[in-house]
């Protein structure tokens, strides 16, 4: 019997893992890989339907200037609880500068409700552009100022 380090490199046959065997660096120098995968197949499944509902659907616009939102700001665990006085001022504070942009941005707040670690906004905008930067606006002030006012 000829050993493996006599045998020429060619003559070496690599020998698959079962399937689902995990295979280590080491086998895979030793030549031991897992089994090539089957391919695919195509066209599996319930074939899709050319017309699913003989009633025509339109869409509703993207954004109305009516449209009332509500809107859930959440804060990261390590935060203490916002029903403190000092989490309340802040909420004041950044919900009175929302206020006086509100002719320049077209977003109001219409109310809040601020629970123990997050918050609940009924907003109005003008636009989608207006409810975007309005919201970014508020939750900076709001995130700067809790940070500050809870020693983060």
């Amino acid at each position: 019997m000829v050993s493996s380090a006599a045998r020429p490199r060619s003559d070496r046959r690599r020998h698959a893992a079962p399937a689902g065997a995990q295979v280590s660096f080491d086998d895979v120098v030793r030549g031991i890989t897992t089994p090539p995968r089957r391919p695919r197949r195509r066209r599996r499944g319930r074939p899709p339907l050319q017309h699913r509902n003989s009633v025509k659907r339109c869409r509703r616009p993207r954004f109305a200037r009516t449209t009332v939102h509500h809107v859930s700001l959440r804060t990261v665990e390590s935060l203490p609880r916002l029903r403190t006085r000092a989490g309340l001022e802040v909420l004041e504070r950044a919900l009175t500068g929302a206020r006086d942009h509100t002719r320049v941005s077209g977003f109001r707040v219409l109310h809040y409700a601020l629970e123990g670690n997050h918050l609940h906004l009924i907003v109005e905008a003008d636009d989608d552009t207006a409810l975007s930067r309005g919201m970014k606006g508020l939750a900076i002030r709001l995130a700067r100022g809790w940070n500050k006012a809870f020693g983060r």
